[in-house]
């Protein structure tokens, strides 16, 4: 792994991944197994999963969980374009479990 990082421009050492790995083993994002000498490591959190607890984190922590915030200072950076407005409304109007 380090050597995969290291041919895209990481200049991370073997004991900053390894230490990142044990903190998401600590949090119960990862799980391990034991391979000889080897760990494996396997996601335990899928993809939206994640993506749904750092939203919820980022808002609460930078908006004091006020999402018409976020939403207000994506709409005047112009972050929110009118098509993604829209494919919201679209989003919002067919309900979420209906994807």
């Amino acid at each position: 792994m380090a050597g995969r990082l290291a041919a895209e421009g990481n200049t991370w050492n073997k004991n900053t991944i390894i230490t990142l790995l044990s903190r998401l083993v600590e949090k119960g994002m990862l799980r391990t197994d034991k391979f000889g000498r080897r760990n494996r490591y396997t996601a335990l959190l899928s993809q939206e999963e994640y993506q749904a607890g750092q939203t919820e984190s980022f808002v609460e922590k930078i908006y004091e969980g006020n999402v018409q915030g976020l939403l207000a200072t994506l709409i005047k950076k112009e972050m929110l374009t009118p098509e993604d407005y829209a494919k919201l409304q679209e989003f919002w109007d067919r309900g979420e479990n209906d994807e």
